[in-house]
């Protein structure tokens, strides 16, 4: 039903389970309707206290390892007394800045089944997650579908998360065709002509629909950040922990095949302060930053080196 658990088998015999808001269970029956387990739990999914027979259901897609004290939640283990997983997010950035995190820190209210990406569990959420999958998957791989139907579902969550964190790193390749199915889907148009050319298959009135600037400065600041896009932010964009925008242009490739693949220009913003900075950076083949050259001044061609680990080797 929906990926939602209502019932398992344990010794062939069947039980009945009963969930709560965000599909973790709370009580299980036989088929006679006798409740013959049902627990209370921590803040982070730990069991605070079980009663009956012995059930492994955990957070939703997870089950419970006596062994090893964790659950595993396919793609990852998870550790109940942290609230963090044991792996890195193998899909990067996707969620946000804390690879290791479970459901934005918020797992009152979210959930995250696959171990990938985390979800708002609701009816609007799920519809539009289901379309932006239908839409995405007929012309892409699973990998982008998820990105997309993710995005687009967390996008159109009233209030729970603002629309730019629901986007995350999500270029308008990723939604390709899809894009304006997703805009006629959600009753919004293409209105905007200053990103019209870049975000016809990002549906980017999306973005105003939803953000819906309730001041002069707040419109301000969603036109600063449309025209960032349009003109920094060719090849996608994301939201830092510290609320800054970083935009990324186009890679450029190398006249000469090597270690290096390319460079590419990087605007990051605070929105708040409306303070920008911009600089170039070089990009080895396994796509790490090697080369950072700041435009801090038009005469200043100081370039900073990394090694392949991240560390500072020197400029020139």
């Amino acid at each position: 039903m929906d990926g939602t658990v209502v019932a398992v088998v344990e010794d062939e015999a069947v039980y009945q389970v009963r969930t709560d808001h965000i599909g973790r269970p709370v009580f299980a029956t036989d088929m006679s309707g006798l409740v013959v387990w049902q627990a209370e739990y921590l803040p982070f999914g730990g069991v605070h206290v079980s009663t009956g027979d012995t059930l492994d259901l955990r957070f939703p897609g997870q089950w419970f390892q006596a062994e090893s004290g964790l659950h595993q939640n396919w793609m990852r283990d998870y550790d109940p007394t942290t609230g963090r997983y044991m792996q890195a997010d193998p899909l990067g950035l996707v969620d946000g800045a804390s690879v290791y995190g479970y459901a934005g820190q918020s797992p009152q209210v979210n959930a995250d089944p696959t171990g990938l990406c985390w979800n708002i569990h609701s009816n609007a959420c799920k519809a539009i997650n289901k379309a932006a999958f239908n839409a995405t998957l007929a012309s892409m791989n699973a990998y982008t579908a998820a990105n997309a139907g993710y995005a687009v579902g967390m996008a159109a969550s009233d209030g729970c998360i603002t629309a730019d964190e629901a986007m995350g790193v999500v270029s308008a390749a990723a939604f390709g065709a899809a894009g304006h199915g997703i805009g006629k889907l959600l009753g919004l148009a293409f209105k905007s002509p200053a990103i019209k050319a870049f975000l016809r298959d990002e549906a980017g009135a999306l973005r105003v629909g939803l953000l819906n600037p309730k001041s002069s400065a707040q419109a301000a600041a969603l036109a600063t950040h449309f025209s960032d896009i349009a003109r920094y932010g060719k090849a996608g964009f994301r939201q830092l922990a510290n609320g800054r925008y970083r935009y990324y242009d186009d890679i450029k490739l190398a006249r000469t095949p090597g270690t290096m693949v390319g460079s590419r220009g990087v605007l990051e913003r605070d929105a708040i302060t409306n303070q920008s900075r911009y600089w170039r950076e070089t990009i080895d083949g396994f796509g790490r930053v090697r080369i950072v050259r700041p435009q801090l001044h038009p005469t200043d061609k100081t370039h900073y080196q990394f090694d392949e680990l991240g560390s500072y080797i020197g400029k020139f």
